[in-house]
């Protein structure tokens, strides 16, 4: 049985004991067939979350481009940038739903600041089909100095 004292007298934190069991749970289970619940898959039902870093580049898509990685549409339901370091001068960044890496939308952020460091997110669930990406692009100013990451947490479509 692991217990909190078990993971201190061996110098492990309780989260990195815990990561490290689900590990070997998941390692030693051969999951094909998730269980469902109410007709859902369990892996359907995650929310997962996706890292991007932020680029300088003036380009539509060129701050950044996250195409959906899974094999359906899916809800992003928190976007979030994280510019931890400002451009050097007045800029603003869209974020939005796009057909492609190249393309400007504004559906989660539109003409936001980045001339200050910062977290700027809208949590307004929206669609994204397959095969369909979320860009960060500048939509004015000098975008050069821009640091930082965007965060989009999402969920599959329900059947």
């Amino acid at each position: 049985m692991f217990t909190l004292s078990w993971f201190r007298r061996r110098g492990i934190t309780f989260a990195q004991g815990a990561m490290n069991i689900a590990k070997a749970v998941i390692t030693t289970l051969d999951i094909t067939d998730w269980p469902k619940v109410d007709g859902a898959s369990l892996d359907r039902m995650l929310v997962k979350s996706a890292r991007v870093k932020l680029n300088a580049a003036d380009a539509a898509g060129g701050v950044f481009a996250w195409k959906n990685p899974e094999d359906e549409d899916i809800n992003v339901i928190h976007m979030l940038l994280d510019v931890t370091t400002k451009t050097s001068a007045a800029c603003t960044v869209s974020v939005g739903i796009a057909d492609n890496a190249t393309t400007l939308g504004t559906d989660f952020l539109s003409g936001q600041s980045v001339a200050t460091a910062g977290i700027f997110a809208n949590s307004a669930a929206k669609k994204v089909g397959k095969n369909k990406f979320v860009t960060g692009s500048k939509a004015s100013g000098a975008i050069a100095g821009l640091v930082g990451f965007a965060y989009i947490t999402y969920v599959v479509c329900a059947d």
